[in-house]
């Protein structure tokens, strides 16, 4: 699926790319920056997949290895495959026409390409869809699946099925509200929103815990398979976090609606954290005992 997409996408870009016209790489900003950095958060979803690979490090053979190689091949090659295919769909066509298209790689190749090879490309675009989806489902079925098994969710959803091995409750709590949504379609503000708040909150928050690792598991970080050095570590952590809230302010920005649902459902999250924290207090699911413990594979491959 990986290779037809790459394939999709290196048709449009060599072929469009004879077609591109200088004129429709003007004015820079036509309609201010406003709409520029609106259209950066939702474009952060596109590197969605690169945090789906870390979430599934338990999972993966040889992840001290694997991981980097993964990590580094796949956002760069994101980047450059990401940065032709936009240059390339300006160049072919006006942004006014581009804002008033539904599908605009697959409408803007009907200009250059022949009929067989717009099919081709369209296809491309159903799946990386489908592989960002089942990436996407992939990971937050795991987080949901930890959360399970710490407490902070019941335990139902920390439970595997018996015979694929797969978080079952936890991939039906995240795909049941998908479906509701499909029907209703909130629209693309909506959902981009909605989607790429969450993934930086969490990738701000899994950064606040990185930065700390070193100085409340000292030994975990010094024998560490892949480690970099702490000062290091904390400068570039610094710099993402406050990259990501950047990104965040700007996806903000892109739907009222959106942002004000994401903060909602938080509220409401945290509030079950409170809640369950206080009813289990003393016991032997103490959440603030379990949670403050170095985490467990409990199963899933080292």
């Amino acid at each position: 699926m990986v290779a037809f997409i790459i394939g999709a996408i290196l048709l449009f870009v060599v072929l469009g790319l004879t077609e591109t016209s200088g004129e429709n790489y003007g004015p820079l900003f036509p309609e201010g920056m406003s709409p520029f950095f609106a259209a950066i958060g939702s474009f952060y979803f596109s590197y969605i997949g690169i945090t789906a690979i870390t979430e599934l490090g338990g999972e993966i053979k040889n992840p001290k290895r694997t991981l980097p190689l993964a990590l580094g091949i796949s956002n760069g090659l994101a980047a450059m495959l990401y940065t032709a295919l936009v240059f390339t769909l300006v160049g072919v066509e006006n942004w006014q026409q581009l804002g008033q298209m539904d599908a605009a790689v697959a409408e803007a190749s009907q200009l250059f390409l022949p009929a067989w090879m717009t099919t081709l490309v369209t296809l491309g675009s159903i799946v990386a869809i489908a592989t960002t989806v089942n990436a996407t489902f992939a990971a937050l079925s795991r987080t949901i699946m930890r959360a399970g098994r710490e407490g902070a969710l019941p335990k139902l959803f920390g439970r595997r099925h018996e015979r694929f091995d797969t978080p079952l409750y936890a991939l039906l709590l995240i795909g049941i509200p998908s479906l509701v949504l499909v029907g209703l379609d909130p629209g693309l503000p909506f959902v981009s929103t909605v989607s790429v708040l969450v993934i930086l909150l969490t990738n701000f928050l899994l950064g606040l815990a990185l930065y700390r690792l070193p100085d409340v598991y000292p030994m975990k970080y010094r024998n560490a398979d892949l480690r970099i050095s702490e000062p290091v570590l904390k400068v570039l952590i610094a710099v993402g976090l406050l990259v990501t809230f950047a990104f965040g302010v700007m996806t903000a920005v892109g739907s009222f609606i959106g942002t004000a649902v994401t903060v909602s459902w938080l509220v409401l999250g945290l509030g079950v954290y409170v809640t369950r924290r206080r009813k289990f207090a003393g016991t032997d699911d103490d959440l603030e005992k379990t949670m403050s413990a170095p985490p467990e594979l409990d199963g899933e491959s080292s």
